[in-house]
């Protein structure tokens, strides 16, 4: 890929992420140094919510002019029956369906997941094959929740969606909750101010939690989808950038995945793509500085 400035000073960025970010995938019982208090979908009918509409304005303040978020990360836990030991990543997506996924362990490349709009192909470095499919598809096989971009997008920025409708909202003691295109979203104050605390669609269940700022520090996002595997991730982000520059070569895979040979989802769902292996060693797909 070309060495230009703009892909260089994206190289030094998301460079300086990983250093600040960590994920920890879990499913099941949460593993130790991520437990947490699960978030419980309320069942009561709620009561009026008034105030719906303006604490919606406060909690997304900002949501409608995210494009784009990069950002680094180490992920371990449990994908169905598999186990993910410690994996480093690097993350960006757009609200326009681009995603690239790039996984490495000890410094040696897992995969790269790569496309635009509707299409998109993970590289298993290790195994040398390619699978070819939607976005959301391939990371269903891959990490169990069927996420586009843009949901993967509202996710890691804790913005989950950029609309929700006041129409029917109702509160659940200190939550409102609001529908969304997806499903629902739920609305809590923290020192006076509103925030997104969860969301629920029907293939999965998200929930936040924040530090400082509106940026979430944590997500959690379980799998609720008939026929999906069992999946608890959870993300602890820092140093993510929203609206970063990104050059488009990002969005495609690197040269070397070329003579690859392909594989078909089902065949990455029989074979796990979180299966142990000896990964093989492979530079960045990008030239760093």
């Amino acid at each position: 890929m070309p060495e230009s400035p703009l892909v260089m000073h994206w190289n030094c960025a998301t460079s300086r992420a990983v250093r600040g970010v960590s994920v920890c995938l879990v499913a099941g019982s949460l593993a130790a140094g991520c437990a947490h208090a699960t978030f419980v979908v309320p069942v009561d009918p709620g009561g009026p919510a008034p105030d719906a509409a303006s604490a919606w304005a406060a909690a997304s303040a900002g949501c409608g002019d995210v494009q784009a978020f990069v950002a680094g990360a180490r992920a371990s836990g449990k994908v169905g029956t598999q186990r993910v030991w410690p994996v480093s990543l690097e993350v960006a997506v757009t609200t326009s369906d681009s995603i690239y996924i790039g996984a490495t362990v000890a410094g040696n490349s897992l995969f790269v997941l790569a496309g635009t709009g509707n299409r998109a192909t993970l590289w298993l470095r290790h195994d040398e094959r390619v699978i070819t499919g939607t976005p959301a598809a391939i990371l269903e096989a891959v990490v169990g929740v069927p996420l586009t971009p843009r949901q993967l997008l509202g996710i890691l920025t804790g913005c989950v969606t950029q609309t929700a409708t006041a129409d029917g909202a109702v509160r659940h003691k200190d939550l409102i909750s609001m529908r969304t295109a997806e499903g629902r979203v739920y609305l809590t104050q923290v020192a006076g101010q509103w925030q997104i605390r969860a969301a629920t669609t029907d293939a999965f269940v998200v929930e936040f939690t924040r530090r400082a700022g509106r940026q979430p520090d944590d997500v959690w996002i379980r799998s609720t989808g008939a026929g999906s595997l069992a999946a608890s991730l959870h993300l602890t982000i820092s140093d993510g950038e929203v609206n970063a520059a990104i050059p488009p070569t990002v969005f495609q895979l690197p040269a070397a995945a070329g003579s690859a040979a392909p594989m078909t989802l089902e065949d990455l769902r029989a074979a796990g793509p979180w299966k142990k292996r000896a990964p093989a060693s492979e530079p960045r797909p990008w030239p760093m500085p």
